[in-house]
């Protein structure tokens, strides 16, 4: 029987009012230039502006998310974080987003085009706090 496993460090910090904690998670992980990739819909409502806080606000680097992202979304938002030297990654929003945003988390830290890492084993390097 072919049985594999996975499993990854990544922090997932969910629930009722923890957008508050986004700036101190930053600082935990010394993330200073992170890319905010966001549920388009959450952004075209303007909720970003209701939500963050001010710290976070003026982060240059967005990334909106489509339903369903295809390669061409996904290349795209590696491409904009690494032009703009991101060094982590917020998320905000759910599957869609988080697929994306995990994407993008991949790239900043390794070369190549992102389908060099389909499938198990394949992480040359990560980034673990």
């Amino acid at each position: 029987m072919d049985t594999r496993r996975y499993s990854c460090e990544t922090r997932i910090v969910a629930g009722l009012g923890v957008i508050s904690s986004i700036s101190d998670e930053l600082r935990q992980y010394k993330i200073t230039k992170p890319a905010v990739v966001v549920d388009a819909g959450i952004a075209r409502a303007g909720l970003l502006e209701k939500w963050l806080p001010q710290d976070i606000i003026g982060i240059p680097t967005r990334i909106l998310a489509p339903v369903n992202p295809d390669l061409q979304a996904v290349q795209e938002g590696i491409d904009r974080a690494r032009s703009q030297s991101c060094d982590g990654v917020v998320i905000i929003g759910g599957g869609s987003t988080i697929c994306l945003a995990k994407a993008v988390a991949i790239m900043l830290v390794n070369t190549g085009h992102i389908l060099d890492y389909e499938g198990s084993d394949k992480l040359k390097h990560v980034r673990w706090p």
